[in-house]
């Protein structure tokens, strides 16, 4: 019994380490020359370090196994304005991580304008760019659908979108936090504890 015990702590803590470790790792990034998108700067550097942390906000939902496809499939959306190029580059870097808890992931890139009609089902949305079209459309319908919707841009989590990213010394989660209660989404309470909350 105690040494189930012992086990399951170990594994919390290993779980924990690994959450940090991803931080630390992110914050590494923003001090590194960015190649990764077509534009530059501190905006594509927030762009990186928030796709990087992006499945962490969708691992420490508690309901992610229910969002599923029939396929058994994590359908994530990447929003874009008109840079539909960068988009296209963020969603085969998230298609490379293969599953976020064990459960496959399928990226789909979709221009703002556009989202309500070619919208299906997804188990998470990232906005890969700043002011995109019908935005209060995509945060009203991840709050009805209990779904996380991030952006690595600080004014789009003012506007109500689930998550964001936090720069001081270091990057950490930032939450908006009247969004998370009225979309009805349960949060690992140690990312909540790691998370900058945001209250508006």
């Amino acid at each position: 019994m105690l040494k189930s015990i012992l086990n399951i702590r170990q594994a919390k803590r290993v779980k924990h380490g690994l959450i940090i470790s991803h931080l630390l790792l992110i914050c590494l990034s923003l001090l590194l020359p960015c190649q990764a998108t077509a534009i530059d700067g501190l905006e594509s550097r927030r762009l990186i370090a928030g796709l990087e942390l992006f499945p962490s906000f969708l691992a420490a939902d508690q309901k992610i196994k229910t969002k599923q496809d029939k396929n058994g499939t994590l359908q994530l959306i990447i929003i874009y304005n008109n840079d539909k190029k960068t988009a296209e580059k963020m969603a085969l870097r998230l298609q490379q991580i293969g599953k976020i808890k064990s459960i496959p992931i399928h990226t789909i890139v979709t221009q703002s304008s556009a989202f309500k009609k070619s919208v299906i089902q997804p188990a998470g949305i990232f906005i890969s760019q700043k002011n995109v079209l019908n935005l209060n459309t995509i945060i009203q319908y991840g709050k009805q659908h209990s779904i996380i919707t991030f952006s690595p841009f600080p004014q789009d989590l003012q506007q109500g979108v689930t998550g964001s990213i936090s720069i001081t010394a270091c990057i950490r989660p930032e939450i908006n936090m009247t969004t998370l209660k009225s979309s009805n989404l349960t949060m690992k309470p140690f990312f909540l504890r790691i998370s900058t909350p945001y209250t508006h």
